[in-house]
């Protein structure tokens, strides 16, 4: 159990820095990642 959640982790991690890091490059691999952010920069 805690080596699955430490690989979550890990993966979740990972992958909000990587949709930082890249937030203003469009990438068609992250599509999932700039679909979530869209609504929250139209609200914000």
């Amino acid at each position: 159990m805690s080596v699955s959640v430490k690989f979550t982790r890990s993966l979740f991690i990972r992958r909000i820095r990587t949709s930082a890091k890249f937030n203003r490059v469009p990438c068609r691999k992250k599509q999932e990642p700039s679909k979530a952010e869209r609504p929250i920069k139209f609200y914000a």
